[in-house]
């Protein structure tokens, strides 16, 4: 913790000397009063502040390590003051620039504790890092200034929404095969039977390891499952910036991510494998798995995908292919409406994967100049790729999400009551 005091007035201990000198020289009550009154206050004051720079303390606990986007998040705070004088103004500021704004301002007396709750509501996905906390303060005379940085360092995951997003039937890939087919695992299993090994990639499950490969070849191999052709769903999002258009939350970028979320909940739902990839700054892959702990895994990293410079869709789809299974259903979410990247959902196919394509309409997002998506949506319809245009406002609206505090009464009865409606803590709501 950094603690420091600071004087005001830099001229106030010159025209203290000034006045001991002139009462020196020239003895006088039009001197020795105000001497008396401004050094009184000066001690008193300095005095004052050094005790509140040694006594205060403030604490903030964050008790959600992830949220999602329309979610309310509580801060608790707690601002303890351990001197003997009171604290008659506190300002506190959050000092990081990743957090949301924050500023209130406290005040607490001697040897009190002041507790308060601080509701937000998150409109936008992504990292945040909360702290330090920074306290400003100083003495009721107003001549020092009592400055404290508390290393409060809390890290939260804005998780981007999952809504009831409607598509058309063909909209979702089933996959394509030929041959005998597997039906779906209800175990913890990848699979019943391993189909072959490949490279490890990142993403893949340790406990997936094919040690003999691995210790022959003195590099990580894992095993490769046999799938239900319809089974697994992979998830391809375009992050190429130069695509994309608009602003968050409406932009094709945050529409995209919210589709991604929106369907692998879905699919998951349905028992069916879920995995994602994108090529931004750095590859993002995760790969296919079941259950709903596996949807927090795609959320997180939803929730930090970005745009990068120099990732062309196309060359995008040709870095992402060799990493995913024979057997699986892709889901093309992107604004590129170029031809450019036909070939490479040519070439996916005829690796015998099921491409199907949605399309973001760049132009309702602010992109005037962009191309119309229905061009590029014939052009794969005419290869067999199925595809579909999103425009803006498809997208069901955003709400926030309420909280309620379940209490039982005398009776045994559970009665539902509001939050906002507790009267014992204060709120104060910052809306991101």
């Amino acid at each position: 913790m950094i603690r420091s005091l600071s004087l005001n007035h830099r001229w106030l201990p010159v025209l203290l000397g000034l006045l001991v000198l002139l009462q020196f020289l020239v003895p006088s009550a039009a001197w020795l009063v105000p001497l008396i009154a401004l050094g009184g206050m000066f001690g008193l004051g300095w005095w004052w502040a050094r005790a509140l720079r040694d006594g205060l303390l403030c604490r903030r606990a964050i008790y959600a390590p992830w949220v999602q986007v329309g979610d309310q998040l509580d801060q608790h705070f707690e601002l303890i003051n351990n001197s003997s004088v009171p604290a008659l103004w506190v300002e506190i500021e959050e000092g990081s620039l990743d957090a949301p704004p924050l500023r209130r301002i406290a005040a607490a007396g001697g040897g009190e504790q002041v507790r308060w709750r601080q509701e937000m509501v998150f409109w936008r996905r992504g990292h945040y890092r909360f702290g330090p906390l920074e306290l400003c303060t100083g003495d009721p005379f107003g001549l020092f200034t009592v400055r404290l940085t508390i290393p409060d360092s809390h890290e939260l995951i804005v998780h981007p929404p999952v809504l009831d997003v409607r598509l058309p039937p063909r909209s979702i890939p089933q996959g394509t095969a030929a041959g005998q087919t597997h039906g779906a695992i209800p175990s913890q299993q990848r699979a019943i039977s391993t189909a072959t090994v490949r490279a490890w990639q990142p993403g893949d499950p340790l406990s997936h390891i094919h040690w003999r490969t691995t210790a022959r070849l003195e590099a990580p191999y894992v095993k490769s499952f046999e799938r239900e052709p319809s089974g697994d769903v992979w998830l391809l999002v375009d992050l190429d910036v130069s695509a994309h258009a608009g602003e968050p939350p409406e932009s094709t970028l945050e529409y995209a991510v919210t589709l991604a979320a929106s369907l692998a909940a879905g699919a998951l739902a349905e028992g069916r494998a879920v995995g994602l990839a994108a090529w931004g700054m750095t590859p993002w892959r995760v790969a296919p798995a079941r259950g709903r702990g596996h949807l927090a895994a795609l959320l997180q990293v939803l929730a930090e995908l970005q745009p990068a410079e120099g990732r062309p869709w196309g060359m995008a789809l040709e870095q992402l292919a060799p990493t995913l299974g024979q057997v699986v259903g892709l889901l093309l979410l992107t604004p590129t409406v170029s031809l450019d990247w036909l070939p490479a959902v040519l070439r996916l196919r005829q690796r015998g994967l099921s491409p199907t394509a949605l399309l973001l309409d760049a132009r309702t997002f602010g992109a005037s100049e962009a191309a119309d998506p229905q061009i590029m949506r014939q052009a794969l319809l005419g290869v067999g790729v199925s595809a579909e245009v999103i425009v803006r406002g498809a997208l069901p609206p955003i709400t926030r999400r309420e909280r309620y505090d379940f209490f039982v009464t005398a009776h045994g009865r559970t009665i539902r009551r509001r939050r906002d409606d507790r009267q014992e803590a204060q709120r104060v709501v910052v809306t991101l």
